[in-house]
C-alpha cells in the first residue's frame, strides 16, 4: 500500500458519500410519492362515500355490471333437495 495516493481514497470516500446521499434522496422521493398516491385514493373513496355524490352512480352501475348476483341462501336450497 503506497503511503501517498494523491487523495484518491479521500476522493473515493467523497464520491461514495455523494452517491449514498443521492440514493437516499431518490428513496425519500419514492416514499413521498407513494404516500401521495395513497392519500389521493383515500380522498377518492371519501368522495364516493358521500350520499349525494354525482360520481357514485357510474361507480355503482359499473360495480353491479361486473359482479355476479349473490345467492343469499345456498344452504337452505341445498337442504330442500
Amino acid at each position: 500500500m503506497p503511503v501517498f495516493d494523491g487523495g484518491r481514497r479521500k476522493g473515493n470516500l467523497a464520491n461514495a458519500r455523494a452517491q449514498f446521499d443521492e440514493d437516499v434522496g431518490k428513496y425519500r422521493q419514492q416514499v413521498l410519492q407513494a404516500f401521495q398516491e395513497v392519500d389521493d385514493n383515500l380522498s377518492d373513496l371519501r368522495i364516493l362515500e358521500r350520499p349525494n355524490c354525482d360520481e357514485r352512480e357510474p361507480y355503482e352501475t359499473q360495480t353491479a355490471m361486473t359482479q355476479p348476483p349473490l345467492q343469499s341462501n345456498l344452504y337452505s336450497s341445498w337442504r330442500r333437495n
